[in-house]
Parts: structure tokens; C-alpha cells; sequence
């Protein structure tokens, strides 16, 4: 929805604009067509989910087509969001959205993802960020909230009677399927704030979709709040002029349900105490008795408010800013008089009313015309300058994904960013590093037949854990591949325990690029070796073959990976940039691995010389 804009291609605004609710006049109304994109976007009168579920269906079907043998899953992904799921974007950019949106979403680019298997990675991993573990798919409802959002900074707040439509239009869906006020975006919580979270809101049509979609996000207001006149001070929650008062959650949520919202609904105008000796008026929460009393229905529900909050008002009236309560204060004086009294509103007349009906509520505007909807926020930036990027940014969670790696303690969530943080810094190719997430993440292939122990001879099951980091055999490669650390210039003796390789020994701070790199190289060779055992022993039906040192040169494989890794980066820089003086140092200085060769580079052999039994290895002291 990115420079979007919205035209009717019937009536001009003049003749569509209706005194009536909006939305019983878009009933009434034959199908409109929107101009999104520069391009005619079709606005039936009944929700287009059979269209959403039919585009659907053509992404599974194009997605056959496309070829799996031999692409990386960081490729397969990179190719479902250029070709496969951008039409879907622009399909969904308006109108109500399926509440299996992510199941129809996944069910059409899971085939070619994960083909010729079935799905190894959960929806979550899918979805995270690759600097949190991730593998960078985008998520659909993210997106959906993220669309809904863009169209909100376009229209929400434009003066045309675009805007106008659009901002009644969510008043009156509030009040019709919620009873609740616009304040109730700000209260955020509940049962009916609860309920526009639901998958169900957003199937109900565009209002439905976009109340979903401010429901979903960090919803906030500016701080200018506090300059706004008594009009638009009256329709803001309450509980922020007053966000030092301790409130438990379950009393504010018991106040959002019996009425209690907005500073409206809270202000009374009614006699101060006789103690003060003042015939004067003042505003605050009034007795019980005066409510029934008045026995008048909410402007935004077909009912009576409950009982009154029970707050200490001699202390918050005083905490408001002074801008705020003297806007307050001259607003109760105001002619017209903004409170529900018969007739003109006459003080000598009010004061000579009875105790019990001594106190008038606010006579609030149920379009709520008056909200500040141009002063929220999102995450705590304007929401005119919230783009679909930034948005879903907002909605991804910042937790690193931490699989259930055998350690001998837990590790904490930083442990975690570091080991993503190096490998997201690595100069690997797609190939190896889509096998590295998978190692990583455990989502490797693990032999399971039933019963069965490791196939190279271990008592005990084969797992990520000991299949990488425990089995001798995998121990073996790892032993292997030392001269090509030693090659790289690292010489620091290592000790071999899942701890160690998944952090990629996290104490050893000299030359760390390069040992990142080679662990690297390395679980992606144990990881191929695993998958061509499993090849192998499938075709020919027998146990697989886990003696890989026997039945693949695991070193020369390691070393054509790191090879192949620093020359596409070296070949990714121009000869006058800066990053050339830094890929020498960090690369190449002190390493017998490559060196320079006019404009490329020149690998050198590495020799095989390791220990044939891991236990002789050499280690860092404990």
C-alpha cells in the first residue's frame, strides 16, 4: 500500500457522503471500486474471502512449478516472497480478511519450501528474523496488520470526506459490535478490547479489519495530549490523565466493562461538599445514588453505567497538568452546558436539585468527532509516519530463538543472540549457511527407526546433540578438520562439547571471524555427510552409514566451503573500498589458506594431519 491512493470510480464524494451510519449506508450501496496502486481494486458488498482462499490456491499451484533439487531453503524462501506471495500482498491490501489466513498462507508455500518432505521447521522459526535464528519468511498476519496500517497514515486523519467516512465508520463499528468508545484503543484491555484481537474482527469487513489492526500493534498517544481543548481532552481514556494511580489490572479492566472509560463517562458536575463552605460546582466521579438517579445510557452502549471507581479524587485532580484542568474547568461552564440537564442550564436551578440528583453527567457526542486520532502512535512514532516495514518490525518478537540443545546448565537469551549475531556476520553462501540454520536450529535429519541406537555403534539414540557434538565418529570430523583452523591462523586448543561448538567457543575472542567461519564450514559438512548417509541407506535399505571420515574426505569438503565462502566475498568488493584493508586483516593476514593474486585470490592446500582418536585431542583446560 505504499503510495496508495484511494479514488471511488462512482459517485464523487459529494453524492456518496450520507447523513446516515456508514454502515448501514455501504449496505445499501451497490458494489464501489477503489483505485489502490493505480490499479481497480473491486469492493463487493460481501466480503472477498472466496478470493483470498483463490489466490491461495494459485500460489500452491504456481509454486509447483517452480524446481527444489539442489535450492537451499534460504533460496526457496528468497524465491516465495519475489514471486509467490507478492500478489497475495496486493490481494489483501483492503477489504476483510479469512480467519485461517496463516493456514491458507502456509498450506500454498509449504510444498515448495520444504519439498520433496514435509514441513521440519515451525511456523515461528519460519517467520524470525535471521539475526534472531530465523529463516526471514514474512509473516501474513503481520503483513495484513502491517497493510491495514498503511491505509490508516493515508486516510485516517485527511480532511476530504475520505477521511471523514472512514473515521465514523470506525466510531459506529465500536459502538455496534464492542459498545465501546475510540478510548478503548488506548485502555487496551477488557473483554471487548479482547475481542477486537480476535481473527474473528477482522473477517467481519474493512472497519472490522482495520479495528483489528490497531488492536494488534503497540497503540499509543503523543504527549501533546495535554494541549488539546476540553472537547478532545473529554473523549481520551481517563486512566491516562491519571497514570500514576496504582490500579490493578483486574479493577481497570472491571471499569472498562461497567462503563467507566473515558473522562466523560467520568466527569460529573455536581456541589462541592458542604464542608467547603462554596456554592460553587466542580467536576469528579459522582455517588452511586446520582447515577441511578439520572438513569441515563451510555453514548456508546445500550445500558447504564456500573458502579463508580472508587478513587482518591482529592489527590488526582490536583496531579493533572494545569493546562488540562483548567481546560476541564472552563469547559464545565461552558455555554451550551456540555452536561445532560432538561432545559437551559441555570446554576440557581441546579443547585436547589436534591442531593441524590445533585450530579449531571457529560452529554457526549456518541460519534465521538472530536478524538485525537492524528496524535497516536505507534511504538511510540506518529502513525502518519508508520510504514508497513516499520510496522511489522514492531510486531516481531525480539526473544532469539533458543533450541533445546543438551547443555550441562541453561544458557541465557544473550547466549543465544551471539551464537545468531556470528552467524549472521559469517560470509557464507546461501547453501552453507541455510545448513548451518538448520544444524543450529535442530532441524536436521536424525535417524529414528524404532529402537534403534546410533548406526555408528553409540548406545544411544541418535539426536541432534550426539549426532553433531557427542557421536566419536562426528568427534572424528571435527578432529579432521583442525588443519584447516590451523590454516586460518587459529591456533588456540578447543574442547569439543556441545556447549562449545553451538556457541562457537564463546571465551575465544582472538581471530573469532575465523573460527566462526570454520565451525561453520564444518557443521555444514557433518551435515551433508548425515544427509547423503541417510540417501544412501534409503536407496539400498539398509542401516545408515555414520563413519563419515571413512566415506568422505570431510576435510577437503570443509576447505572447498571456506574457499569458495572468502572468494565471493572477496569478489563482492570493489578494488578502491574501504572493506578491502578490512577482509586483508581479518581474512587474509597471518593465514596460509589464500593470499592474494592480483585481483583474486589463490588457495593453498591443506595438509591432513590429525589425530585418529579423539580422545587424544588437545583441550582447553577445564
Amino acid at each position: 500500500m505504499l503510495g496508495h491512493h484511494l479514488q471511488p470510480t462512482c459517485p464523487p464524494p459529494s453524492t456518496w457522503w450520507p447523513p446516515s451510519p456508514p454502515l448501514a449506508w455501504l449496505a445499501r450501496k451497490p458494489a464501489l471500486t477503489w483505485s489502490t496502486l493505480a490499479i481497480p481494486s473491486p469492493c463487493p458488498p460481501t466480503p472477498p474471502l472466496d478470493a483470498v482462499v483463490a489466490r491461495c490456491a494459485a500460489i500452491r499451484a504456481l509454486a509447483l512449478c517452480f524446481p527444489t533439487i539442489g535450492v537451499p531453503i534460504l533460496s526457496r524462501i528468497q524465491k516465495s516472497k519475489q514471486f509467490l506471495t507478492s500478489r497475495l500482498w496486493h490481494s489483501i491490501s483492503l477489504g476483510a480478511l479469512p480467519n485461517d489466513l496463516a493456514d491458507l498462507y502456509f498450506a500454498a508455500i509449504s510444498p515448495y519450501i520444504f519439498a520433496p518432505t514435509t514441513p521440519f521447521v515451525s511456523r515461528a522459526d519460519l517467520v524470525l528474523p535471521r539475526a534472531l535464528g530465523g529463516f526471514d519468511l514474512i509473516d501474513p498476519d503481520h503483513m495484513a496488520t502491517a497493510l491495514s496500517i498503511s491505509f490508516l497514515r493515508r486516510y485516517l486523519c485527511d480532511e476530504s470526506p475520505v477521511g471523514s467516512w472512514l473515521r465514523l465508520g470506525l466510531t459506529s463499528e465500536l459502538r455496534r459490535r464492542f459498545a465501546a468508545p475510540p478510548a478503548l484503543l488506548l485502555v487496551r484491555s477488557g473483554p471487548s478490547f479482547t475481542a477486537l484481537q480476535h481473527a474473528d474482527t477482522r473477517a467481519e469487513g474493512l472497519f472490522g479489519r482495520l479495528l483489528h489492526a490497531l488492536a494488534s500493534v503497540d497503540l499509543g498517544i503523543s504527549p501533546d495530549w495535554i494541549h488539546l481543548p476540553a472537547p478532545s481532552l473529554v473523549t481520551l481514556p481517563w486512566r491516562l490523565a491519571f497514570a500514576s494511580l496504582p490500579l490493578t489490572d483486574q479493577r481497570l479492566v472491571n471499569y472498562t466493562r461497567t462503563g467507566w472509560i473515558t473522562l466523560g463517562d467520568l466527569l460529573w458536575l455536581g456541589p462541592l461538599p458542604p464542608s467547603s463552605g462554596s456554592s460553587t460546582v466542580h467536576l469528579g466521579p459522582p455517588p452511586s445514588l446520582s447515577v441511578a438517579r439520572n438513569s441515563i445510557l451510555l453514548p456508546y452502549a445500550p445500558r447504564l453505567p456500573g458502579d463508580v471507581p472508587s478513587l482518591p479524587w482529592d489527590e488526582l485532580w490536583p496531579s493533572l497538568p494545569g493546562g488540562v484542568s483548567a481546560a476541564l474547568a472552563a469547559y464545565a461552564l461552558a455555554t451550551p452546558a456540555p452536561f445532560r440537564m432538561p432545559g437551559p442550564f441555570s446554576l440557581a436551578e441546579f443547585s436547589a436539585r436534591p442531593p441524590s440528583a445533585g450530579w449531571l453527567p457529560m452529554a457526549q457526542d456518541a460519534s465521538f468527532a472530536t478524538f485525537p486520532w492524528h496524535l497516536l502512535t505507534i511504538g511510540g512514532r506518529p502513525l502518519l509516519s508508520a510504514f508497513p516495514a516499520s510496522v511489522r518490525r514492531s510486531l516481531t518478537p525480539s526473544t532469539p530463538r533458543a533450541p533445546k540443545w543438551t547443555f550441562p546448565a541453561p544458557v541465557s537469551a544473550s547466549f543465544w543472540s551471539c551464537v545468531w549475531a556470528d552467524l549472521e556476520a559469517s560470509p557464507l553462501t546461501v547453501a552453507l549457511r541455510s545448513e548451518c540454520l538448520l544444524v543450529l536450529g535442530r532441524n536436521l535429519w536424525t535417524y529414528r527407526a524404532k529402537d534403534a541406537l546410533c548406526p555408528a555403534g553409540c548406545l544411544v539414540p541418535d539426536s541432534p546433540t550426539h549426532g553433531i557434538c557427542a557421536c566419536p565418529e562426528a568427534l572424528l570430523v571435527w578432529h579432521a578438520c583442525l588443519p584447516l583452523l590451523r590454516a586460518l591462523g587459529v591456533s588456540t586448543p578447543l574442547t569439543f562439547d556441545p556447549f562449545h561448538i553451538v556457541g562457537a567457543w564463546p571465551a575465544v575472542s582472538r581471530l573469532r571471524p575465523r573460527l566462526v567461519l570454520w565451525r561453520n564450514v564444518v557443521l555444514a559438512t557433518l551435515h551433508t555427510a548425515r544427509v547423503v548417509a541417510g540417501r544412501d541407506a534409503r536407496v539400498a535399505g539398509r542401516t545408515p552409514d555414520f563413519h563419515h571420515c571413512a566415506v568422505m574426505d570431510v576435510l577437503s569438503h570443509a576447505t572447498t566451503a571456506a574457499v569458495s565462502c572468502l572468494t565471493a566475498a572477496w569478489d563482492r568488493l570493489t578494488p578502491a573500498s574501504p572493506g578491502v584493508a578490512r577482509f586483508r586483516d581479518r581474512w587474509l593476514k597471518g593465514s596460509s589458506l589464500l593470499r592474494e593474486d592480483g585481483p583474486s585470490l589463490a588457495a593453498f592446500p591443506v595438509r591432513a594431519a590429525y589425530s585418529s582418536s579423539p580422545s587424544t585431542a588437545p583441550q582447553l583446560p577445564s
